[in-house]
């Protein structure tokens, strides 16, 4: 008992901290597009991150 809900709560929080990281992701790679061609660390750290929270 008790496991339901806290698998839920855990659930809510990966979802909102996955699409706060894809904000995020999306607007580095429009920032960098527009200082530089491309940031691949920063897209190396973002991809990583991505593939952890799945």
């Amino acid at each position: 008992p008790g496991l339901p809900e806290s698998a839920i709560c855990v659930q809510r929080f990966d979802d909102s901290r996955n699409s706060a990281i894809h904000i995020t992701y999306r607007t580095s790679l429009r920032s960098s597009s527009m200082r530089e061609p491309r940031d691949p660390l920063l897209k190396v750290i973002f991809i990583y991150y991505i593939h952890n929270i799945k």
